[in-house]
């Protein structure tokens, strides 16, 4: 299983320090991803743009940002998503979640990403949007297609859709794009979900990404490490979550975010891994990470 971690402000007056230093936690920890999200409040700025920042931070880990489908023309996103994918080196994961309202523009929005990327000439008459614009004032340069530059460094530019509704679904399995189930999503309900995309898209499924977002539990204030695995363990077993994308309890600060990456490094990552475990390994485990007086127990 792949993990990736949500990346918060915990310093309303220096966000970026905190938001690098959490990243390059979860990079030195052996995470896939850290991830973006828009922030509604205004405390983050442009989110692909916050993506841009970790860029020289960071070397290996891929970095998520998730954007509002339809808040903005495709073709403006397109271009930004490219510029972000540059900066990162090919390491940017593009997440859209249609803005409530919208959901039927969905697969418009993901047709016109993937023609802008392409670095093709195209043209676009949709129902919502037509490129070129062929607006009725513009007398110069009229040309019946275009041309959407910079181009993604990947050759693909990985794109997950999330949202609840039956049109993101539906969007996923005739795009072949990977699913994000919410954190209020249970294991039953994206059974169901992942049930409609392979019955759509047939043996073409095994190939998209099967991503849950899952909020990581306490008891006291104190991360619940136990009760994490098993709802892990859970999503694995009943429709075969391959990415985890953790986040952090509600106000979590730095400390309680250290706790969660060391957990997952440590000790729900190496369950996950193999179907079974090898016997007395677990126990062994156990036994070398009890406190004992005089020994250095930091792993």
């Amino acid at each position: 299983m792949r993990f990736g971690l949500v990346v918060r402000v915990v310093d309303a007056e220096r966000p970026l320090p905190g938001l690098v230093a959490q990243a390059q936690a979860a990079e030195a920890a052996g995470f896939d991803l850290a991830w973006v999200d828009e922030q509604p409040d205004g405390a983050l700025p442009d989110a692909l743009a916050v993506a841009c920042a970790l860029a020289p931070h960071t070397i290996t880990i891929r970095v998520g940002v998730g954007c509002q489908a339809g808040a903005t023309h495709p073709v403006h996103l397109a271009e930004q998503a490219a510029v972000a994918d540059l900066t990162l080196g090919g390491r940017l994961v593009l997440g859209l979640r249609p803005v409530p309202g919208t959901e039927e523009r969905l697969g418009e929005v993901v047709d016109l990403l993937a023609a802008a990327g392409a670095s093709a000439p195209f043209a676009h008459h949709g129902e919502h949007w037509q490129v070129p614009a062929q607006l009725p004032d513009n007398h110069f340069g009229v040309t019946d297609q275009v041309t959407v530059t910079p181009a993604p460094l990947q050759l693909e530019l990985p794109l997950w859709l999330s949202g609840p509704d039956t049109a993101v679904t539906e969007v996923a399995a005739s795009r072949g794009l990977g699913l994000v189930g919410g954190d209020d999503e249970d294991a039953d309900a994206l059974t169901r979900r992942w049930a409609a995309i392979e019955q759509q898209a047939g043996p073409a499924a095994r190939r998209l990404r099967r991503v849950g977002r899952r909020r990581a539990p306490t008891v006291g204030g104190a991360l619940d490490g136990d009760a994490l695995l098993a709802r892990l363990g859970e999503d694995q077993r009943r429709w075969h979550l391959d990415t985890a994308v953790l986040e952090p309890p509600a106000g979590a600060g730095t400390d309680q975010i250290a706790d969660l990456v060391d957990a997952v490094a440590h000790h729900i990552r190496p369950r996950l891994a193999l179907a079974a475990l090898p016997p007395g390994l677990v126990e062994h485990w156990q036994r070398i990470l009890e406190p004992t007086p005089g020994r250095n127990t930091h792993v």
